[in-house]
């Protein structure tokens, strides 16, 4: 997934749980009332169901791995 500066996801929730891989770029992920800012190679796993959005810090690019 990418997305430029400022841009941004709503409040949403996955049906299973999930990893992000910041390939470039920061962006900032905010689960459960708690933020995370997010760079290069970092990672994030989130439970299923767990409720998040996102913002791209500076132009980002990540990716989304679903856990069946």
């Amino acid at each position: 997934m990418q997305l430029k500066t400022g841009e941004g996801i709503p409040e949403h929730d996955s049906k299973d749980p999930i990893f992000i891989i910041v390939r470039s770029g920061t962006v900032k992920f905010i689960c459960s009332d708690e933020e995370y800012t997010l760079q290069n190679s970092d990672i994030l796993f989130m439970e299923a169901e767990e409720l998040h959005s996102v913002e791209a810090v500076t132009d980002t690019d990540f990716l989304v791995v679903f856990l069946k």
